[in-house]
């Protein structure tokens, strides 16, 4: 079981960082579908791998349903998730 959960977590850090560099590079680069693709890929194994480590975790997990720092990251989470989503000028002069 802690293999399972240590091969689980290394896994997911790894692709996090090819998640990361990669997106960094399509941001700034111009567009390529290789790099594209590797994140696309990668993002979609990465959401797997986030499965998997929360089943792993659940009990540890599930004590932070019960604190107030749950809410404040959500809050945040839902701030900023509005703010790209609509874009307000600030947002799009970065994004240009």
């Amino acid at each position: 079981m802690n293999r399972k959960r240590s091969f689980t977590s290394l896994l997911t850090a790894s692709s996090f960082v090819v998640l990361s560099v990669s997106g960094i590079l399509a941001f700034i680069l111009p567009f390529s579908i290789q790099i594209i693709g590797l994140h696309a890929l990668i993002g979609f194994l990465f959401v797997g791998l986030v499965v998997m480590h929360v089943t792993n975790n659940f009990a540890h997990l599930s004590r932070y349903s019960k604190s107030k720092l749950l809410w404040v990251t959500l809050g945040i989470t839902s701030v900023l998730t509005a703010l790209f989503f609509w874009q307000p000028r600030p947002v799009k002069s970065v994004l240009a």
